[in-house]
């Protein structure tokens, strides 16, 4: 009986953590995207951090935001982050093969909202080239500002 080779079905599951349970206006925003895979041979993840604006951003029509983006050659680009006073505000790194941590730096109001890990994974296609496997959407982390009550002052 001869056996027949089954299609591979590829399979990605990312999971976005939230480094800090509390902060406030100013302090930095800190998550973590972890990835995991199945049935693709040494894979490699592209990352883009996306933010869903909850207040009402006139800059932005559909409320969604590309921030900042990692390549699977680990390039960074800055997608839609336009704000001249903090260019240098957000940090996409490669901590592991299979985590990236993200970090926004003097936090705003205004970066209230629910902020994802979009992951590509990436295989050899021969030839030097990478061929798109599948893509992976993380659990979204909110980012919201306690506008009222007691401050801690920051130490």
């Amino acid at each position: 009986m001869p056996t027949f080779a089954q299609p591979l079905d590829y399979a990605l599951t990312v999971e976005a953590v939230k480094l800090k349970p509390f902060f406030m206006a100013g302090h930095t925003f800190e998550m973590t995207c972890k990835v995991s895979s199945r049935n693709i041979k040494t894979p490699r993840y592209s990352v883009l951090i996306t933010a869903e604006k909850t207040l009402n951003d006139h800059s932005n029509a559909n409320g969604t935001l590309r921030i900042i983006s990692l390549n699977q050659d680990s390039v960074v680009r800055r997608e839609d982050w336009t704000d001249q006073d903090r260019v240098d505000g957000v940090v996409l790194e490669k901590v592991q093969e299979n985590e990236f941590r993200y970090r926004m730096y003097q936090t705003q109001i205004s970066d209230a909202g629910l902020y994802r890990c979009v992951v590509t994974a990436w295989s050899p296609g021969g030839g030097g080239m990478w061929r798109e496997a599948v893509n992976g959407l993380s659990n979204p982390i909110q980012i919201d500002f306690q506008t009222s009550g007691q401050y801690a002052s920051p130490t």
